[in-house]
């Protein structure tokens, strides 16, 4: 596909972003993380195209996954970032500055054992966050994409956020992609409900990523379950997202 062509240049983008290598400009920043960790987004896009319902279905898939793979790139960026300042603390002892960053770690990511946090702290392979995106925002065209940046449809119960029209369901709304992108991985990484998903992903580091048998631990993500899994690996599968990975 026409897109798969753009994906070798944002990976390399991706890493020297996450090294602080090259500069990054634009408005927003992480809500939280390190310091040096939340201005590693690049070719940020604030919002998807507002004529992607009025094209074909494959240019409406080409220009979506050349608008949506840069945030999700930038939020793993800065959780690589993120995980390479854990893995210094980990490795300085019990000195005072590295009690702090782990304390910080800990708020942020819900536990102070170094072992749980090796295993909250690492990115969603993008695979998996494309195909989430595209199914969950139905390739960009759903409202709550277009009105709220929400890539990943993950519900703020009794909270604010883009009513339902027909549910009392509200949905996250965010300021841009990136934002969007960074919450999904934040909540992966941190959910209970999401705690296989970790541990699988755990155990093939090191190895290539495949999006599809972690697809299969996400049963809680939808009301739909196991069948949502499979349709996720489906998706992924059909429009090769795994390249993505590489």
């Amino acid at each position: 596909m026409r897109w798969q062509t753009t994906i070798a240049a944002m990976t390399a983008a991706a890493l020297l972003a996450a090294c602080g290598e090259i500069p990054v400009g634009g408005p927003g920043r992480a809500a939280d993380g390190p310091a040096d960790c939340r201005e590693t987004a690049f070719a940020r896009p604030v919002a998807l195209p507002a004529e992607l319902a009025r094209l074909t279905v494959e240019d409406r898939k080409t220009v979506f996954v050349n608008t949506v793979l840069p945030a999700i790139r930038a939020a793993n960026g800065e959780v690589m970032c993120e995980r390479a300042t854990l893995q210094a603390a980990l490795r300085s002892g019990n000195d005072a500055a590295a009690r702090a960053v782990l304390a910080g770690f800990a708020e942020r990511y819900g536990s102070d054992d170094p072992a749980v946090l090796l295993w909250r702290v690492a990115p969603v392979p993008t695979g998996l966050a494309l195909a989430q995106a595209a199914m969950e925002s139905g390739w960009g065209t759903s409202r709550f994409a277009r009105e709220g940046n929400a890539l990943f449809g993950m519900q703020n119960r009794g909270g604010a956020g883009l009513k339902a029209r027909d549910s009392d369901a509200t949905v996250f709304a965010y300021d841009d992609l990136h934002a969007s992108a960074r919450h999904y991985a934040r909540t992966l990484n941190t959910h209970p409900a999401y705690r296989e998903f970790r541990l699988r992903r755990a155990a093939s580091r090191g190895e290539a990523a495949d999006s599809c048998a972690l697809a299969q631990t996400l049963t809680r993500y939808s009301a739909r379950g196991e069948a949502y899994g499979r349709e996720l690996c489906a998706l992924i599968r059909a429009n090769d997202f795994d390249e993505a990975d590489l």
